[in-house]
């Protein structure tokens, strides 16, 4: 037992080291707190340093980037700034390029078609007009020197557009690229109605676009168009005080206008503006006999007046080409050298020659015709300086005029070689232009078309067949390069090839022609089969696809044909008639007849060729007339209207050639043997009997193919059998075409 002393010292040792310990223990979490709190600041700290670090070295690289990127920017700006200037001077240069080919493009150019446009120039980029717009912003001070040159940028573009569409035969597009042209234009008149260089071209646009409108319709809008043409010449003489170009221009203006109004069938107003053209040269030429170029223009109205007349005067329609091959021949008297003064010379003769051949006078036809070769001829072999090859084009076109005519009049021979001169003629065109992939090419094709046609009409079917193949083989690419008519052209190939190879009994190879010519005009070739000028063209490849059908036996398809035909035929007549283009509709109506004659409406087929020779009848187109007359013959015989089908026969050849088969003389026989005239029918049968047609069948299977049509038809007669044993004998044989017939 320990004693109490010990026990109270005990305890307060042990609370000494209690206390001891306590604060110990203090002063050690008093440590800890201390370190920890030390160790979170310096911490902190160098969580700070490490941010604000990363933070400078991420704005840095940012500033690099971005330093980056605005040098990259500048450069690509630099880069594209000089890719625009490049493509500006291109199209400077292109422009530049275009006013030096000019010349000689208009040699490649086929005036029936008014396609005098520069070929082989590239588009402009549409950047170019953006470049142009933004430096009109970016220079106030400039704005109006650069909207100037932005707008003829911008016409430029649209004239090398319209090669491509030309190349495409795209007529709607082009129609919309004129209206184009015609805004510009427009918006350059109207900044400056003084600028009388603005105004001239403000006038060739509407001129341009009404020639478009022309082809593709409406015509209210073409007339409306050439209206405007005369209005503005006539403001612009006004402004110039009878300036005597600008006066030319008015005239001729009046001319474009008459000619258009003598389509449409508006004789009299036609008449009224011919007049008018000439009252404005008379002055000029009483105040200056030495003005050749009036004297040029005023020759050009007398001849166009000369046309217009043939339909109502023939006595006046002479007197007015005669009076226009005076004024050529007095120009060519003052200096013989000058070919360029006599350019139209020859075609003034022809003009008279068709005058002569319209009214039947054949002697005196043949006799221009001849003058106006050799005036071609004449002025293709003079020395000159004239460009080569528009002295061939034209001297082309001549070997084609008198070609047709010496047909026409059955001297073969003589048709024969001028229609071997027009290809060798298209030749040395293409040899002269070699780099051309386009007009010498297509007028090369052509001339072979057209010779294989000849050779077709005389039976010579061997000969022909290597022409057409000719033609085709120049005729493709034509639609690869992009040509000009190439893809029509080529249509022409095929089908004139299919139609050669079917007559001469080859049907398979025929057929793989037409499936060509089918494939080229499908709905997808076409852009705008509502269009007008689309319904016609895509009409008539149903119409030849009929034709074929029915030749080769397959009446069912040649049915479905016909009928597709005749729905789009309808829809052109539909859309032409308000606007009356006389010759247009006279045209179609014909050719609605033939569909429905094809289908077995024979009532039909009647009652549209005589509203087709009623139009006919107003115009001076001796073709027409003749066709429609013609059409009139064969469907009355058809109706059972006898003495009606003689009538118009009797009316189809009295102006038509009859030393040469043909369908018109044909009819007339069928007319005269339903009448009961029997010797009178004999006479013709036998005339032409065993000779060729136009297209290159036989005049006896050709006979006989109508006589089985007539029987069908109800209109038999007891003559048919006299005259089929008539034609039996003189044939001597059957051909293989005459029995393919008879099994149809």
């Amino acid at each position: 037992m320990t004693p109490p002393e010990s026990n109270t010292r005990l305890n307060l040792q042990h609370r000494r080291c209690l206390v001891v310990a306590s604060v110990m223990f203090c002063f050690a979490l008093a440590g800890g707190s201390f370190a920890t709190r030390q160790y979170q600041h310096a911490k902190h700290a160098m969580q700070a340093e490490v941010t604000a670090r990363v933070q400078a070295e991420a704005e840095q690289a940012r500033a690099e980037k971005k330093q980056a990127q605005t040098e990259m920017a500048r450069i690509q700006a630099e880069k594209r700034m000089e890719e625009l200037t490049s493509e500006t001077q291109k199209a400077i240069n292109a422009k530049m390029e275009a006013e030096e080919l000019i010349e000689t493009v208009v040699s490649m150019t086929d005036l029936n078609y008014g396609r005098i446009i520069p070929l082989h120039c590239e588009y402009i980029p549409h950047s170019v007009d953006s470049y142009c717009s933004k430096q009109d912003k970016d220079n106030p001070e400039h704005y109006n020197l650069f909207s100037d040159k932005m707008l003829e940028r911008r016409a430029t573009y649209y004239e090398r557009r319209l090669v491509n569409l030309y190349r495409q035969d795209n007529g709607t597009e082009v129609v919309k690229c004129y209206r184009k042209m015609l805004e510009i234009r427009k918006t350059q008149a109207e900044r400056d109605s003084n600028n009388v260089k603005w105004q001239t071209d403000l006038v060739d646009a509407h001129r341009r676009l009404a020639y478009a409108l022309s082809n593709t319709g409406p015509l209210q809008e073409t007339e409306q168009e050439y209206r405007e043409i005369i209005a503005i010449n006539e403001m612009l003489v006004v402004r110039e005080k009878n300036n005597p170009a600008r006066l030319r221009e008015l005239a001729s203006s009046h001319c474009a206008l008459s000619s258009f109004l003598h389509n449409t069938g508006n004789q009299a107003e036609a008449e009224k503006h011919n007049q008018k053209a000439l009252e404005i040269l008379k002055p000029l030429l009483d105040q200056d006999k030495n003005d050749v170029s009036s004297m040029l223009t005023y020759a050009s109205c007398y001849a166009s007046l000369g046309d217009k007349l043939a339909v109502s005067d023939i006595p006046e329609a002479e007197k007015n080409w005669r009076e226009s091959i005076k004024i050529r021949e007095s120009l060519y008297d003052r200096d013989t050298s000058d070919t360029k003064s006599q350019s139209n010379r020859a075609d003034y003769y022809a003009g008279l020659g068709d005058l002569m051949k319209t009214i039947g006078n054949f002697p005196e036809a043949e006799k221009y015709y001849r003058k106006s070769w050799d005036i071609e001829k004449n002025r293709f072999d003079h020395p000159t300086s004239e460009t080569h090859p528009i002295r061939l084009s034209s001297y082309m076109r001549s070997c084609h005029r008198i070609s047709g005519f010496m047909s026409d009049i059955g001297n073969q021979p003589e048709a024969e070689s001028y229609a071997r001169k027009e290809v060798e003629a298209s030749e040395a065109l293409l040899a002269c232009n070699p780099k051309d992939d386009t007009y010498c090419p297509l007028f090369l094709c052509e001339s072979h078309l057209e010779f294989g046609n000849y050779l077709l009409s005389t039976g010579n079917l061997q000969e022909a067949e290597v022409h057409y193949r000719k033609a085709l083989e120049i005729g493709k690419p034509l639609v690869d390069h992009g040509g000009i008519g190439g893809k029509e052209n080529l249509s022409n190939c095929y089908e004139r090839l299919g139609h050669c190879l079917l007559i001469m009994g080859r049907l398979p190879e025929a057929e793989k022609c037409y499936r060509q010519f089918e494939g080229i005009n499908t709905p997808a070739s076409f852009y705008r089969l509502d269009h007008v000028s689309e319904q016609r063209a895509y009409s008539s490849s149903q119409c030849k696809m009929g034709e074929f059908m029915q030749i080769a036996g397959n009446l069912p398809e040649a049915k479905k044909y016909y009928q597709n035909a005749l729905y789009y035929k309808k829809k052109v007549i539909d859309s032409i008639r308000p606007g009356a283009n006389k010759a247009e509709l006279a045209e179609t109506l014909q050719t609605q007849s033939f569909l429905e004659y094809r289908l077995g409406n024979y009532e039909n087929a009647y009652h549209s060729s005589l509203e087709a020779d009623s139009i006919a009848s107003t115009l001076t187109d001796i073709d027409l007339i003749r066709d429609t007359k013609n059409s009139i013959c064969w469907c009355a015989a058809l109706s059972g209207k006898f003495p009606e089908a003689l009538a118009a026969g009797e009316k189809s050849v009295e102006r038509t050639p009859d030393k040469v088969p043909s369908f018109p003389r044909m009819n007339l026989a069928h007319a005269y043997l339903l009448n009961n005239q029997f010797e009178k029918a004999k006479t013709i049968y036998a005339k032409y009997c065993g000779q060729f047609l136009s297209d290159g069948r036989k005049w006896n299977v050709v006979v006989q193919k109508d006589f089985q049509t007539l029987r069908t038809a109800g209109r038999d007669h007891p003559d048919m059998k006299k005259i089929e044993t008539l034609l039996q004998e003189s044939d001597g044989t059957t051909s293989n075409t005459l029995k393919s017939t008879k099994a149809q």
